[in-house]
C-alpha cells in the first residue's frame, strides 16, 4: 500500500488584476525523514506526487475524493485514471477563467 514517504506543492500566483498568472508555476517535491522508508516505497511515493502535481500544472486545481484518481491528496495511484482524463477534457473544452502568465523575457 501506498506510503507518505514525500510530500509536494505547486504554486503560482496570481497577477493583480486576479484574472491571470502572474508567473510560471513552481513546484516542491519532498522526501520525509523521521521515518525510515525502503528505497522502493520512496520512489513510489515520489513517482505518484509528481504526478499528483503536474495535474495541477495542467489546471487540476482541486484535490479529488476519489482514491483512483491522481488528483487525490495524498495519491493513491500513479497515473491519471477515467476520471481525470474526463476532468482534464472537461476544463479543456470550457471557456478559461485565468489567463496565461506573460511571456519570458
Amino acid at each position: 500500500p501506498p506510503v507518505a514517504a514525500c510530500g509536494g506543492v505547486t504554486q503560482g500566483a496570481l497577477d493583480t488584476t486576479g484574472k491571470a498568472f502572474a508567473g510560471p508555476f513552481e513546484t516542491e517535491i519532498v522526501i520525509l525523514t523521521g521515518t525510515v522508508f525502503t528505497p522502493g516505497q520512496v520512489e513510489a511515493c515520489v513517482r505518484r506526487t509528481t504526478v499528483h502535481e503536474l495535474g495541477h500544472s495542467l489546471g487540476l486545481f482541486q484535490e479529488a475524493p476519489d482514491t483512483l484518481s491522481v488528483m487525490r491528496s495524498p495519491p493513491r495511484v500513479s497515473e491519471p485514471g477515467a476520471i481525470d482524463r474526463r476532468t482534464v477534457q472537461v476544463l479543456y473544452h470550457t471557456a478559461a477563467t485565468l489567463g496565461p502568465p506573460p511571456p519570458q523575457p
